[in-house]
């Protein structure tokens, strides 16, 4: 589960900043989602919150090769400082989660696409991404620990 719900709440007061799901953004039209929508919605998005004196912006999504994510994202926010930030969690971890969030052969297929994500995740993230273990960490904790990561402070470790 990603916790970009928690992390609003984690900000302290003079950083809370607007968090977008990437999902939200791509995937608002079928046909959209595989032209030039999301880079554009996303520009969009950024140059209104940064009209109202927003300086940071947090996107979260299921980015399997992140380095083709960050090309379109990093267009969208002109002149960002980006902070890559992996989030994993162990084999047993991903299918109790998968298992509770589908339903039936759904889950099954999802569980043989997240082993797929998996190794084109570990083969591609570029250098420099801070990697989170979320394997039985409370959400609060895993929120904690990617604010801090995006604040430049050192993640404490579990």
């Amino acid at each position: 589960m990603c916790p970009w719900r928690h992390i609003q709440d984690t900000l302290p007061a003079p950083v809370a900043e607007p968090a977008l799901q990437q999902v939200r953004v791509r995937r608002n039209h079928a046909v959209l989602a595989r032209t030039d929508s999301p880079r554009r919605n996303l520009s969009a998005l950024w140059a209104n919150f940064a009209a109202l004196g927003h300086t940071r912006l947090l996107v979260t999504g299921v980015f399997t090769t992140l380095s083709c994510e960050l090309a379109w994202i990093s267009d969208a926010v002109p002149n960002a400082e980006i902070t890559s930030i992996r989030l994993i969690a162990d084999f047993l971890t991903l299918k109790a989660r998968i298992y509770r969030r589908e339903i039936g052969s759904g889950a099954r297929d999802q569980l043989r696409r997240t082993i797929r994500q998996l190794d084109q995740m570990r083969q591609s993230d570029p250098t420099g991404t801070e990697v989170i273990d979320t394997s039985d960490q409370p959400v609060s904790d895993t929120a904690t620990r990617i604010v801090n990561a995006w604040l430049g402070k050192p993640i404490a470790r579990p």
